[in-house]
């Protein structure tokens, strides 16, 4: 079943952003993309398989059925199953539930395809984070030190690798140093 919604702005759920450190970064790309298209569709609980995703992403299955792992195992998607005459495949969609009790930071249509279109995993994690930080385009300065950006996006992150994400946002002008 689907339902039809009028969404205008991509909400991230803030648990999302909490476990940043412990998910693999692509898994983000995957868990936007199915957003931006609720979005762009109008329906919400839109349904995916594997395959679908896979196109749907630019990425090979095998990453995305890594992706869709962490996400389930955080009850960020939900699994289900499709049936047609060719047998029946496993679905997924997006758990909204934790968005609505948990709190989310909204992301406009515009700047989610952009992040998806010119920026790495790692660096849509990094801005992701920085932009909830910043509450979003009401306020432009982010206080953090490099170290505390590391230890939310991921231990085997460094403060010298936030560094060069941060060189890489400012370079495509998604953040000002």
């Amino acid at each position: 079943d689907q339902i039809k919604t009028n969404l205008l702005d991509i909400k991230v759920d803030k648990r999302l952003i909490k476990i940043f450190d412990k998910i693999t970064h692509s898994s983000v790309r995957v868990y936007l993309s199915i957003k931006l298209v609720e979005l762009q569709t109008g329906v919400e609980y839109i349904e995916f398989t594997l395959e679908e995703m896979s196109k749907l992403s630019g990425n090979s299955e095998k990453t995305i059925r890594r992706d869709l792992k962490d996400l389930e195992s955080n009850s960020f998607v939900i699994k289900g199953t499709r049936s047609n005459n060719k047998g029946r495949k496993n679905t997924y969609k997006i758990n909204h539930y934790g968005s609505r009790k948990y709190g989310y930071t909204k992301l406009s249509k515009s700047l989610t395809q952009l992040m998806i279109n010119e920026l790495a995993p790692g660096e849509m994690v990094l801005y992701i984070l920085m932009y909830s930080k910043s509450l979003g385009l009401n306020n432009i300065t982010v206080f953090t030190s490099q170290e505390k950006l590391a230890a939310e996006i991921g231990t085997e992150r460094t403060p010298s690798s936030v560094s060069i994400i941060t060189d890489k946002l400012h370079k495509k002008n998604f953040i000002f140093k």
